[in-house]
């Protein structure tokens, strides 16, 4: 069993790969396929959550929550991270005026965050904190 601190410093490792996918996905399909950068946004951050999930219930939590349980639940619990990172993302460039990756980068931080404790508790089922 992982010791709280190693288990979050393994769902960031993780997070932080899925991360690194979903920027490429969203400079991609923003800069070179013509796509609006919140689509972008969402779509980036969709294919995120998937990777994620696969590898963090095998590799983090060593968990057996089934896939359409565990892909049903990180999904709801990841709304709240994708409300933040479309909305984010949004104020970061409409209102602050930076420039589209920076404002999602530090969003993506953010959410990251939020989705670490929500899916610790309810899609793996382990407390973040023990």
């Amino acid at each position: 069993m992982k010791s709280p601190l190693t288990r979050a410093l393994a769902y960031f490792l993780v997070d932080a790969v899925a991360f690194a996918i979903n920027i490429l996905l969203f400079l991609v399909l923003t800069s070179y396929a013509g796509v609006y950068y919140l689509i972008s946004t969402a779509l980036g951050f969709w294919a995120q959550i998937v990777i994620a999930f696969f590898i963090n219930r095998s590799w983090t939590f060593h968990s057996r929550t089934s896939t359409t349980r565990g892909l049903s639940i990180t999904s709801l619990v990841n709304l709240c991270a994708l409300a933040v990172a479309v909305a984010g993302t949004a104020v970061g460039v409409e209102v602050l005026h930076l420039d589209y990756l920076t404002a999602r980068i530090i969003v993506g931080i953010i959410a990251g965050i939020i989705g670490f404790l929500l899916d610790s508790e309810f899609t793996f089922l382990k407390n973040p904190f023990k």
